[in-house]
């Protein structure tokens, strides 16, 4: 009898060793479909931070004159946020290199803690992810990966950075945020209103000053005939101008402002951005989903959409129509708890949107901690190469 239990004993043993075993060396996360393997980026064939040079990031970005690329090469390098701001391009070019992506689902494209602000709805201010020119279906651990790896230079505190991926694998598992601490955080958005209008505007007409440069009369009638087609038939034209922008993900690319007058005889100062292919989608999994803005923005907002908010087209391009009245989240005089509180929104937000595709896992939440620190370092040591050091 002492002997039949004393095997039992063992083999009882041998199997929990065996199932530790297998939990520590175990990476792979558990999607929503199947068992997937969370790559080492270390051990992938992506170039060492040496090769991270002007030429290199260039041929992300062919659509841009030499002259164009140099000045956003040079605006770029006057932060580390903007550094990798700046070629979300490169970002999935090189991801596209790597051969264990996990799920493929709705992915922001670029989000980072200064892509999530204000936004007008029906006349109120709301808290949400701002920049949507580079989202469309991606690996979702390569979108969270880029916020987790752009919060590096924003905060320099590892303890709330292992705080904000643990509560944003708790959020992909269904856990709730009761408080949203933008709320109290609001803007007034009347007060916002004027500011914009005396710093953008002169007598009911667009200052021209810096990088906004006047546009001819034909071209500012046809934008309002976009606008009037999309959303505001009544709205009444009071000027136009072109906005010329050489740094950031948008450098380059065509701007245009609209000033008009909306059905409430308020003045509303609108913008025209023009849109090249999603970063998000450059990889090889656009082969397997596409999924257009529209899309992705369904996904977080449903039908109900920010004013003055649409995807036009003009001259064969695509455009982003929106409000220039939007509102920034300024980190930077926010009490330690506020900070923490507003980003952990942010990676609520986000969450919202890849659990459709991804469960959260402890393997998750370690993977991103390796993974944001090896790119940021990465991105850390070119740029100190760009400056010349």
């Amino acid at each position: 009898m002492y002997h039949y239990q004393l095997t039992q004993f063992i083999a009882v043993l041998a199997l929990l060793i065996g199932c530790t075993s297998r939990s520590q060396v175990d990476d792979s996360l558990q999607s929503s479909s199947k068992r997937l393997k969370l790559p080492e980026l270390s051990q992938a064939p992506l170039a060492p931070a040496v090769a991270l040079t002007a030429d290199y990031f260039r041929k992300s970005y062919p659509y841009l004159s030499a002259e164009q690329f140099q000045q956003k090469w040079v605006h770029s390098q006057k932060s580390g946020l903007l550094f990798m701001r700046s070629y979300v391009n490169t970002w999935y070019d090189e991801l596209a290199r790597v051969s264990s992506t996990g799920p493929i689902g709705p992915c922001l494209g670029d989000p980072h803690p200064e892509n999530f602000g204000y936004l007008l709805f029906g006349g109120t201010f709301e808290y949400t992810a701002n920049d949507v020119d580079d989202s469309g279906a991606c690996p979702v651990i390569f979108d969270a990966l880029r916020y987790f790896t752009t919060l590096k230079f924003v905060i320099k505190d590892s303890a709330l950075e292992a705080e904000l991926r643990r509560a944003y694998v708790g959020f992909l598992n269904g856990e709730v945020m009761a408080d949203r601490p933008s709320h109290s955080l609001r803007p007034d958005a009347a007060a916002l209103v004027n500011k914009l209008l005396k710093q953008s505007t002169k007598k009911g007409k667009i200052k021209l000053e810096g990088p906004i440069v006047a546009l001819a009369a034909s071209q500012g009638q046809t934008l309002l005939s976009i606008l009037q087609a999309n959303g505001c038939p009544t709205c009444k034209f009071l000027d136009a101008a072109q906005l010329r922008v050489n740094s950031g993900g948008s450098a380059g690319l065509e701007r245009y402002l609209l000033l008009v007058e909306a059905p409430d005889s308020t003045p509303q100062l609108l913008e025209f951005k023009q849109l090249t292919d999603p970063a998000a989608q450059r990889g090889p999994w656009a082969q397997q989903q596409k999924l257009s803005r529209g899309d992705i923005l369904e996904d977080m907002w449903g039908k109900t959409w920010p004013d003055y908010f649409a995807f036009v087209t003009w001259e064969g391009k695509s455009f982003l129509l929106r409000n220039r009245l939007s509102a920034d989240l300024d980190l930077n005089p926010l009490s330690p708890e506020q900070k923490k509180a507003v980003l952990t929104e942010q990676v609520f937000i986000l969450a919202q949107l890849h659990k459709k595709t991804l469960n959260g896992s402890t393997l998750l939440e370690e993977w991103l901690g390796r993974q944001s620190e090896w790119q940021s370092q990465r991105y850390a040591e070119a740029l100190l190469g760009a400056r010349g050091h």
